[in-house]
């Protein structure tokens, strides 16, 4: 069932995008990001291993996973700005292709943010995530995903450092640096590794916390998040996303022990096209005449609660020829990949 839980941690970024809540987005990634450490400690432990032949399927299956996608949306993002919003080349190049940096942040990922910190000027905006995530396998490869007691450790060096990186945050907020202090606390990659570690050990000791699934308890729990996304932010945003932690964790517990279903694949498989094109399509519908109207748009430029379901739409429809055009091929070469060398092996 993790399939509906990452579209519902997608739908929570998509809200922000196309609704303008603040909070509620970033409890979202950082719910992606303890599902991913969860599932890469569990593939790596019982799939690929640590040895080098693993390693290397690994490498290879997150290369696949993520690239073509991320190209596919580029791309498009690209035709879309040229075709419907008339950029010229210039601009383009200008816009996203004007450093070195923003050069390979596009091409590679790498390179959007420095450890977290800071954004680079790239055509899919919300690939940073993607940046700090890549990061992250990393850490789980050398240490973090080895043992149970490597994720221990490495959660508690997290939980021990995100009160420093708190205090440096309130002095940059002092001196009106807020978007390094939110860095700080939010993407950056110790901060990051928190939520990422909390599943690396939700996964070595999962058989220590046993929750039956249910319906009822999981909309409970979706629930619970949208609610501290809500109202938690007003006594302070911090304790909002440290207070979604525990409740994250329950969820994928829980939704562990569930049974998949096809549904559940499909609906997990469409949440990285997704994710990737909100940023896309929430700045054409803003730009274009066809949502120009009171119906659709707000005046502080967001969408309305109709605007929001037509945008949507859209957007699955788009996610939909993503999947069917790009992951779906491509996802069929990585599987015939990873059986050649299982087998070589």
């Amino acid at each position: 069932m993790f399939g509906i839980l990452r579209f519902a941690f997608a739908l929570m970024v998509v809200a922000g995008k196309f609704i303008g809540i603040e909070v509620i987005p970033g409890i979202g990634v950082w719910g992606f990001f303890i599902l991913s450490g969860f599932l890469m400690t569990l593939i790596l432990n019982e799939k690929y291993g640590f040895g080098r032949a693993g390693l290397k399927r690994f490498l290879v299956s997150r290369i696949l996973r993520l690239y073509p996608c991320y190209y596919a949306v580029m791309v498009l993002t690209i035709l879309l700005y040229l075709f419907v919003l008339g950029f010229d080349w210039n601009r383009i190049g200008e816009s996203f292709f004007g450093t070195y940096r923003d050069i390979t942040a596009n091409l590679l990922i790498f390179g959007n943010t420095i450890f977290g910190i800071g954004r680079a000027d790239v055509v899919v905006p919300i690939s940073w995530a993607v940046d700090v995530e890549m990061m992250m396998y990393v850490t789980s490869v050398v240490i973090i995903a080895r043992s149970p007691k490597c994720a221990l450790y490495s959660l508690i060096t997290c939980v021990v450092l995100f009160p420093i990186l708190w205090i440096v945050a309130k002095n940059y907020i002092a001196s009106g640096q807020t978007a390094i202090a939110g860095n700080l606390l939010y993407s950056f990659l110790p901060a990051a590794l928190l939520p990422y570690s909390l599943g690396s050990v939700v996964y070595h000791y999962r058989e220590r916390v046993y929750i039956n699934y249910s319906e009822v308890r999981a909309c409970g729990l979706l629930l619970s998040l949208v609610c501290i996304g809500l109202f938690i932010p007003s006594f302070s945003v911090t304790l909002a996303y440290l207070s979604s932690l525990p409740v994250s964790a329950l969820m994928i517990v829980m939704l562990y022990r569930a049974k998949r279903s096809k549904l559940d694949d499909l609906i997990g498989d469409m949440t990285y096209p997704v994710y990737l094109m909100v940023g896309t399509l929430n700045t054409i519908l803003l730009n274009t005449n066809f949502f120009n109207s009171p119906t659709l748009i707000t005046s502080d430029k967001h969408l309305t609660p109709l605007g929001s379901m037509l945008a949507l739409s859209i957007l699955l429809a788009i996610a939909y020829a993503i999947l069917l055009c790009v992951d779906k091929p491509i996802g069929k070469y990585r599987k015939r990949f990873s059986a050649i060398q299982r087998l070589s092996t």
